[in-house]
């Protein structure tokens, strides 16, 4: 069965964004080596991030589903 390309790029997509949350969580984890402005940078990037990644679940339901 051939994958709907649109399902086929947002799982890619979520899963580059998912990559990216797992880095800036590691990052805060260390946030007593950040700068306040720097933390609130990551902190702020981390929240636009879930956004996206609750967007495109919300849109492709098939995401929440592991291979």
């Amino acid at each position: 069965m051939d994958e709907d390309p649109d399902l086929a790029q947002a799982r890619v997509f979520l899963e580059l964004l998912a990559n990216r949350a797992t880095a800036l969580d590691r990052e805060l984890g260390f946030a007593h080596r950040l700068s306040p402005a720097s933390r609130a940078e990551s902190v702020a990037e981390r929240r636009t991030l879930q956004r996206y990644i609750d967007r495109i679940r919300r849109r492709f339901p098939e995401t929440n589903r592991r291979a």
